[in-house]
Formats: structure tokens, sequence, C-alpha cells
């Protein structure tokens, strides 16, 4: 813990003199660029603040940075005109600790006797000073948060919604914001992570002031203030004990106000910009109660709403600050290449780690036991980059034999080999198990279900070469599931013939075209061969998790259901259920509606009637293409009506002529986990001809 105690105590001395700089020119800067600028050089250095790294990479950085500021101001200036003669060495500030810190002081430290240093007490200071900052700045915004959500309640005036819907659409703004009235809070704020609420206090409003204080609310949501707060956040309980990231976290929220109020009025007249002005001052004046620092919620005093004031009737046009963000970049850059830190003993630690165990007693041959050891090892560095929280070091491969051999699979003999893996987590606490999943106390980690992963291998004499891995949880080699599926998979790969590829063949032989009919008849074919099970991906809190399904075929269409979580309670619909009990008192419901004789323009507006809107972006995204294992081309579109506490969705599926509707509903607090799991299953959605 010394170690990144001191590679965060020359972090902090650093950054925040290049800070303390900013802040000494911000009277020059506010005059001629947009506040915008400002905020992106204040993320960067707050992200600096959390993210050390080491004199070589900001040497290497600002040699690059240097080159864009070159070629920006279009001087002529080289990149050794900026940075100095070449192959310089930056000179380096080595800050040196007094003895009396390095050596042991008179404290025992218990069973082993070992002293401990004053670095070593700073330290343990530092962390416990981190832990109490986050925790007293997250209860606050958690108890802020429940009693919005206790006591708060759902504003319905339409006038409000109204003016709500039309901003989102001018700010480009997708997802839902309910807005609530809360006596708690003194001015209008947003609130909220993952789920955000814009709330309003208990007062009157004209439609003009509504106006501008929905907009500066919405510019906050899109802008993703509340996040960048966090960040300011987490960067001054890192150091807390520098009272200069204190004051840059107190410029970076002004800033981020100004350029939220810029935004607002950008290219307003002067009567538009005042009466903005009068708005904030009703507003906020004198507005003093409790506050959390985790939402947009904000009142600096009269000289910080002085200063507001004067930037919003300032008429002057701002110049574009690329230049100003980049020469922020390489003072940033340039003092932390001043400072050098040591972690030579933590990579040696990770360079002398072993990656890659095969387990005794395989009987597999060694060109099986080497192409094992090569899929598992991509695996192991797609995990590492993919789940980067869990830290994987290391992988083993637990079991692999020979389990069923094809004696003639399309005139092939292929020898199956089931195998079984781990991957080594070193913060095991950060993993979370899913979709089959499990961990031993050890840290070793089964990705999935265990005994899952299988490899084909091709018998020629004796010869072996490889052709395909499966995954494969529900069925064993030899039976029709696994032998379909790895049918399949073979195809895919072209090693043997398609469905329906000799008829194709034939028919584009004698008319030198399919017709409609055929290519119905191949599209019902495809469609019959999608697989009974499948496992799918669903989104959740960044996070993509696996959840085995069942096709379920209906009345000219089919659609995966996640296991044992789907009760049908009528024909073509369903309620979502968990060990035999309705969810969330049975508001979790999908249902799917045939295909009339309408047109989907006539369908889209028929929607837009009952108070639907579109969503511009379809449910696809959400990891499932079911088109593309049935063959057929269709279109999709989301479309979504907020009532109350509640979300409805309808996703429209057009295929030929028809569109078929799946309904979904569910509360509003539900949306980022039962709803996401009902967007990938109407994505699976796929339907036969008809």
């Amino acid at each position: 813990m010394a170690g990144l105690f001191l590679t965060v105590l020359e972090t902090s001395i650093t950054t925040a003199l290049a800070a303390l700089l900013f802040i000494l020119c911000s009277a020059v800067i506010n005059r001629r660029y947009g506040a915008k600028w400002k905020c992106r050089i204040w993320l960067l250095l707050a992200l600096r603040l959390l993210i050390p790294f080491g004199a070589e990479d900001v040497h290497s950085a600002a040699d690059f940075l240097a080159g864009i500021v070159a070629g920006e101001a279009g001087s002529g200036e080289t990149r050794a005109d900026l940075s100095g003669e070449d192959n310089m060495a930056p000179r380096r500030v080595v800050i040196e600790l007094p003895s009396q810190v390095r050596g042991n002081v008179g404290v025992r430290a218990g069973r082993d006797g070992a002293g401990i240093t004053w670095l070593e007490l700073a330290a343990l200071l530092w962390a416990m000073g981190v832990a109490v900052f986050v925790l007293f700045h997250l209860s606050v915004y958690l108890h802020y948060r429940r009693q919005i959500e206790k006591k708060g309640k759902y504003v319905r005036d339409g006038v409000v919604l109204r003016q709500m819907s039309r901003l989102r659409k001018e700010l480009g703004i997708k997802c839902g914001v309910p807005v609530k009235e809360y006596a708690g809070t003194a001015s209008p704020m947003i609130a909220g992570f993952l789920k955000p609420v814009l709330v309003l206090p208990p007062e009157q409003y004209d439609e003009e002031e509504l106006h501008f204080i929905l907009k500066h609310e919405l510019i906050h949501l899109k802008r993703r203030d509340v996040w960048f707060k966090l960040l300011l956040m987490l960067a001054n309980a890192v150091h807390w004990f520098n009272p200069l990231i204190w004051l840059m976290q107190r410029e970076a929220v002004i800033d981020m106000e100004l350029a939220c109020d810029e935004q607002v009025v950008q290219g307003e007249e002067y009567s538009v910009r005042r009466a903005y002005t009068e708005t904030l001052l009703s507003t906020l004046h004198g507005k003093k109660d409790r506050r959390t620092s985790l939402s947009t919620q904000f009142y600096g005093g009269k000289a910080i709403m002085k200063k507001r004031f004067c930037n919003i009737l300032r008429m002057t046009k701002k110049k574009n600050g690329i230049l100003v963000m980049a020469g922020a970049v390489l003072l940033a850059a340039g003092m932390g290449a001043m400072v050098g830190c040591s972690v030579a003993e933590d990579e040696s630690k990770q360079n002398n780690r072993a990656v890659g165990i095969m387990e005794e007693g395989s009987n597999a041959p060694d060109v099986v036991k080497e192409k094992a050891r090569e899929l598992v090892n991509g695996w192991f560095l797609a995990a590492q980059e993919e789940y980067a929280d869990y830290h994987y070091i290391n992988w083993r491969i637990s079991s692999l034999e020979n389990c069923y051999t094809y004696g003639d699979f399309e005139a092939m003999t292929l020898e199956i080999y089931r195998m079984d893996y781990q991957l080594l987590s070193e913060t095991p606490e950060n993993v979370l198990l899913a979709g089959g999943m499990e961990m031993t106390q050890e840290g070793w980690v089964t990705p999935g279900y265990a005994d899952s992963t299988f490899l084909v291998f091709w018998q020629e004499g004796a010869e072996l070469s490889f052709l395909t891995d499966l995954f494969e949880n529900d069925c064993a080699p030899g039976d029709e599931i696994f032998t379909g599926d790895l049918r399949g998979a073979l195809e895919r790969e072209g090693l043997v013939p398609g469905y329906g590829n000799e008829a194709e063949n034939e028919a584009e032989n004698v008319t030198g075209d399919m017709t409609a009919d055929a290519e119905a008849d191949m599209t019902e074919s495809d469609n019959h061969m999608a697989s009974d099970t499948a496992i799918l991906m669903v989104p959740r809190e960044g996070e993509m998790e696996e959840e085995p399904a069942t096709l379920f075929r209906g009345e000219g269409y089919s659609i995966y259901l996640t296991d044992h979580e789907w009760q049908q309670n009528g024909e073509d619909a369903w309620q979502a259920v968990l060990e035999g009990q309705a969810v969330l008192e049975g508001q979790v419901t999908l249902r799917i509606e045939h295909p009339d004789e309408r047109s989907l323009e006539q369908v889209e507006t028929e929607l837009a009637g009952q108070g639907y809107e579109r969503m511009d972006e379809p449910g696809a995204w959400a990891g499932f293409e079911a088109d593309s294992v049935s063959g057929r081309q269709s279109e999709s579109s989301e479309w979504f009506r907020v009532e109350r506490d509640m979300l409805y969705k309808v996703t429209l599926k057009t295929v030929g002529e028809d569109v078929w509707k799946i309904f979904c509903s569910l509360p509003l607090e539900a949306e980022e986990g039962w709803g996401q799991t009902m967007r990938v299953l109407a994505a699976s959605f796929t339907a036969d001809a008809i």
C-alpha cells in the first residue's frame, strides 16, 4: 500500500499544479472559449488523477500531442520546436523522503514483531480517508434518492409532459425521463445514473420558465453530467488530502453549469438570454438546502450566479478550444513526465506467473491437447479484455477426454472430445456468476456450464484434423439435438453440404433463377433448422449475461423464451414467473399479435394515436439476431408508452407484407432487468411465410 500511496502522491502533486495554472488562466480563457472546452480539460485531469501512468508513456503522449498542436496552429513549428532537442530525456524532479519516514519507528506490528514506518501509517490513513469520503457521499446520495422515490410524486401535468416530449426530440434524447415533484429539493435537478429522474420543487412556473428549466436539466442529462460529477467525486476521494484538488472539483462543477447555460441560449437573442437569467434567479435565489454532490442540483452563491449571468448575457462568439485543450494536455503530460513511478516489483511478479495449465491424467493425443491449449488461451485473452474487473491471470484445462465417435458422418469419422476448463481470477469478489458459471474457493471460474465444451476432430487413418468447437449444455454427443447442432456448425464452416443446396443448384441450372415459391419453401425449411435451445446474451448493468432459452413455436412464428421464467396465460401470451410465482404482481407480460390486412403505415398510425412514440434504435441491438437463423429478411421498429409507473413497448416485425406486433408491459423500475430480457426475446422472434 505504501508504494501505491507514493504513486498517488506524485500524481496528485503534478496534476494539481497543472490544474492551478489552468485556474489562474481561467479569466482569459472564459472570454475567448466556450465552457465546454474547459469541462473536457477537467475531465482529462480527473482521469489522470484516477489512472496514474509511467513517465515514458507521458513523454510519448507529449510528443504526439505536440505534433497535433503544431498542425492545428499552422505555424510551421516542428515537434522538435515544441518539445526541445531530439532524443533529450526530460528532466525529472525527485522528492527525497526523510530517513525517519523510511526508517522504523518503535511500533510493533504484532506476531512477527516487524516495524511499521511512518510511510505505512500515512498510507493507511490515506486509505481510510478514501473509504470515509466515498461512503459519506454515496450514503448521502442513496438517502436522497430513496427520499425522492418514497416522497416524490410523478408529474402528470400535460404542459410539463408535452414540453418534455418536445425537448427530448429537439435534443435527441432517446430514453424516457420521468418527472417527479419533491418537496425536499429547492431547485430542479437530474438525479440517478442508470435510471435518471428529473426532479422539480413544488412550485408554479409559467410556460417560459418551464421551458428553460426543463431544457437546462435535459442538457445536463444529455451531457452525462451526473457521471461527470461521479468521476470528480472519485478523483477528490482518492486525493482528499490535496486542497488544490478540492478547488479543481469546485471549478469543474461551475464550468459544467456554464457549459449547460451556453447550450441553452446558443443562437438566441439578448431578450431570450435575459429571460433565462431571470428564470435562474427566481429558481435558485436563496436556495441553500442540503444537497448531494451526485446530482445536477447547484447553487454557488451570489458571486457564482453573477458569473453565470455575465456569461449568459455575453453575445460575443466563442472560439474553437482545441488548442487550449491540447495545451492543457501537454501541460499535464509534461509535469507528469517529471515524476517517475516504479512498479517493477509488481511487473516482475506478473511476468513470473505461469500462464496455462494442463492437468495430468488426460489420454488425449498431443494434437488434441495442443489445439485445446490454443483455444483456451485465446478465450482467456478475450476474457481478460472483456471482463477487466475480474482480473483473470491464468487458465487451466482440468479434463480432456474422448467421449464419442461418429463412424459415418457425411462419409467422415468424427472424434468428439469433451473439455472442461477454468480461468483464475485475482479478484474473485468481483466475479458475477451467471449462466451456469461456477467458482472454487481458490478463485478458479468455470466460464459456462461445466463439461459443456466439445472439440470436433476428423479422423483420417492415424491423422486428426481439427474441425470446430461446440458449446452444448443440455444434450450429449450422439443424440438428435447435438448431432443437428454439429451439422449446422460444419455447414457454416463449409465442411459439409448445407440443407437445400442441391435443390438450389438444380433449380438454378434449370431456370437460372429461383422462383418465389421455391424461395418461400427454402425459408420455411431453414426456419425449422433453428435450434430448440439457445444461449441468449442479455445486457445488464454494462455486462453481457448468458441466459439459456427454449424455442417456442406458435402459429406462423417462433420465439425464444428464457428457461423457467415464463408461464403461458393465454394464446400467444405469457407472464414472467420466478419459482412458479408471478413477478411484480403479474405486471411483466409478453404477447404476440398475429398480422392483419393493414399496412405498416396504418399500424404505426394506430400506435401513435394510442400515445406510443417510436424509438430510433430497434431491439435487435441487444445481442440476438433471429433472422440470421431463419434466413429471412425482416425489418424491426420499437415503440413505447409510459403510463403512470408502467412502461409499454411494442416491437413491430415486418416480414414481406405481414406486420407482427410483440407487446411487452412492465413497471418502470424493472426496465434494467426484465426490460432488457424482453428486448432480447423480441429480437429473437421470427415468422414463417403466410
